[in-house]
């Protein structure tokens, strides 16, 4: 008797459960287009956590998170710090990416990415967070409509 009954949905190239390096396992999104509006220098969730429970222990995740409508409440040397953390390990930070130099308000957005090695099997919360410094009126993310949705995406590959 020859040919293949019942066909795991695991099974990659005829081998179960194996994945070429490089290859994509799964991807998880959060996105948010609801405007914040902050007056003090507390961490904000810009999106919601990601929760993602890792296939294998070996694999690796491209972590990246997009902020946008980001607009400063004029004061000069207003920034906002912008946080990828996995739990509660800070991955990536970027203290000075959105600056404003002058009194004049901006509005703008940015990406930030990590390549992230848990070596784990165990679920992961993975966040985007962020906070004001050195501003003195209501900063926002996601500022109104026109800002698109800011956003947190978490892919597991095969390493």
């Amino acid at each position: 008797m020859s040919g293949i009954i019942g066909v795991s949905p695991d099974m990659r190239s005829g081998v179960v459960g194996k994945f070429t390096t490089g290859q994509v396992i799964q991807v998880k999104q959060s996105k948010n287009a609801t405007a914040i509006s902050k007056s003090d220098t507390g961490y904000f969730d810009i999106c919601p956590f990601v929760v993602i429970t890792p296939k294998f222990s070996s694999s690796i995740f491209l972590v990246r998170g997009v902020v946008m409508g980001v607009y400063s409440g004029g004061t000069s040397a207003a920034r906002l710090n912008v946080y990828l953390k996995r739990d509660t390990t800070t991955l990536n930070e970027s203290g000075a990416n959105w600056y404003q130099s002058s009194n004049t308000l901006r509005h703008g957005g940015f990406a930030i990415e990590i390549l992230d090695s848990p070596a784990t099997i165990a679920e992961l919360d993975y966040k985007l967070l962020g906070a004001f410094a050195n501003h003195s009126n209501p900063s926002y993310v996601n500022k109104d409509g026109n800002s698109g949705w800011s956003t947190l995406t978490v892919m597991e590959i095969a390493g």
